[in-house]
């Protein structure tokens, strides 16, 4: 499993959770994970930001 699939199933791992403040602090340490491409990091972070949208529009 490369590098980026492990932070693919952290992020699926997150959205499964459902829970706003887990999913914000991996938001938070993508932004800072030099292992990453910019576009896998926005990837990754964008799907963060839709689940947290749609939990609090909920």
């Amino acid at each position: 499993m490369t590098y980026y699939e492990e932070i693919v199933k952290k992020v699926d791992l997150k959205l499964d959770e459902n829970i706003v403040h887990n999913m914000n602090e991996l938001l938070t340490q993508l932004s800072h994970d030099a292992g990453l491409t910019d576009e896998q990091r926005f990837e990754q972070q964008q799907r963060l930001r839709d689940a947290i949208f749609v939990h609090h529009n909920q």
